[in-house]
């Protein structure tokens, strides 16, 4: 294996590890199994995305505090992509609407504007 493989394996392997931490976080935090339930009973999706977004930027922020100092942390764009990720990780659970408002929410683009 060459040295741009071995980088782009180390890569591959940081950017796994933090998403998975970040699940492990989102899955044992009480507020965001506030926001699943408020998606289960219908809340309105900008109530949802506006809470979604918020619990996020805490969940990431412990994330990167708590997270080894990879090189994949030193880029500022690896780290968005890593980001990008983790707030995929909502849609399941928020839905389409209130996945919609996080995103508008956190400023991320997720794709054409309808």
């Amino acid at each position: 294996m060459g040295f741009f493989d071995k980088k782009m394996k180390a890569a591959e392997d940081d950017a796994e590890k933090l998403i998975k931490d970040y699940m492990v976080l989102l899955e044992a935090s009480t507020d965001a199994a506030s926001i699943k339930q408020m998606a289960r009973n219908a809340a309105p999706a900008g109530s949802i995305g506006d809470r979604a977004a918020d619990t996020h930027r805490s969940l990431f922020a412990t994330l990167l505090k708590d997270a080894d100092k990879s090189s994949l942390l030193k880029s500022a764009t690896r780290q968005q992509i890593v980001e990008q990720f983790c707030v995929a990780l909502w849609r399941k659970w928020i839905g389409d609407d209130g996945f919609a408002a996080m995103t508008k929410s956190l400023k991320l683009i997720q794709g054409p504007e309808t």
